[in-house]
């Protein structure tokens, strides 16, 4: 039998380092309605935009998408169908609502975390701004009261 030495081709490392929350740390409601309450208007505009663009991911949850772009009518069942739906889909939708503003990434474990990387603090900002901008941002996206923290990730696939 022959073993290969040296270089895996099929092996990965993942690693990040933010300033920001666990999303597992809190309820996951909480998610739902800050994407309703902060971002639903400007979420409407991009899920039109991808259902107009025929978007595969669109085309397969169209029936739910449509759901979503009325949530303030929905009764009690489909309103169970579209908080399902924002929260099996949480990644996409943080991605959508937030923008390039935020880092969002999965730990090993499968929680996801949400900040900006250490990287991106500015030339004219101290650590401590930093933070705050972080946690000013996203408690007003998330409106919960949240506690940030540094989290270090990274391990090996393969």
């Amino acid at each position: 039998m022959k073993q290969r030495q040296g270089f895996v081709s099929n092996s990965s490392t993942t690693s990040f380092c933010i300033y920001g929350i666990n999303l597992n740390s809190f309820d996951k409601i909480s998610l739902v309605n800050a994407i309703k309450k902060t971002g639903l208007a400007n979420l409407i505009s991009k899920i039109d935009e991808m259902l107009k663009n025929e978007h595969y991911w669109a085309k397969r949850n169209k029936a739910q998408l449509e759901m979503l772009k009325r949530i303030e009518e929905l009764d009690e069942n489909e309103m169970e169908i579209v908080e399902h739906f924002l929260q099996c889909n949480s990644e996409r939708f943080l991605r959508l609502c937030l923008g390039d503003s935020f880092s969002i990434n999965y730990g090993p474990d499968g929680d996801l975390y949400i900040g900006r990387n250490w990287s991106e603090i500015r030339d004219n900002e101290t650590g401590a701004q930093f933070k705050e901008n972080v946690e000013e941002s996203l408690r007003s996206f998330l409106e919960v009261d949240l506690k940030c923290s540094t989290y270090e990730e990274a391990w090996r696939d393969g």
